[in-house]
């Protein structure tokens, strides 16, 4: 018998997209509380009744949490040095104390869409198990991106 299972996630963070016309609105640095949905599909385990064991899924979470909350999503590295940078400067100039700051950043390698994000999310999921069938990334409560296997 083979069975779907879907979990929930959560995380924070801004992004700039790139390759849209000069006016566009989601050019400008802003940020989303995102969700994520991981679906899986496969057989069911005759010993636990399981497809995969949701605690298991946490595996993904750690990954999400590690590298895109609170984190801004970079298409590149030189974009990466220019919000570091920046975020420093900001920090400086209102003399917050600095030790062990580092600015989050994850470059994505390309444009930081839901639909990229969806996708990195998805490679990573598919490294915890290949029974990924699917990841769901919504930016709003109005817009979402999926990737499936």
């Amino acid at each position: 018998m083979n069975s779907t299972i879907a979990k929930t996630f959560h995380f924070s963070a801004s992004h700039m997209l790139t390759g849209l016309r000069g006016s566009h609105k989601c050019m400008n640095m802003h940020g989303h509380n995102y969700e994520v949905e991981v679906v899986i599909e496969g057989p069911v385990n005759s010993k636990t009744g399981f497809v995969f064991d949701y605690g298991d899924m946490s595996e993904i979470d750690d990954w999400i949490q590690v590298n895109f909350d609170h984190a801004h999503i970079c298409f590149n590295e030189s974009e990466a040095t220019i919000v570091k940078d920046a975020c420093i400067d900001i920090l400086n100039s209102r003399k917050d104390d600095l030790n062990d700051y580092d600015a989050r950043v994850y470059v994505l390698g390309r444009s930081a869409s839901a639909e990229n994000i969806a996708d990195e999310i998805f490679q990573a999921a598919r490294a915890v198990t290949p029974l990924v069938k699917s990841v769901r990334v919504r930016e709003t409560e109005n817009t979402w991106a999926k990737n499936r296997n």
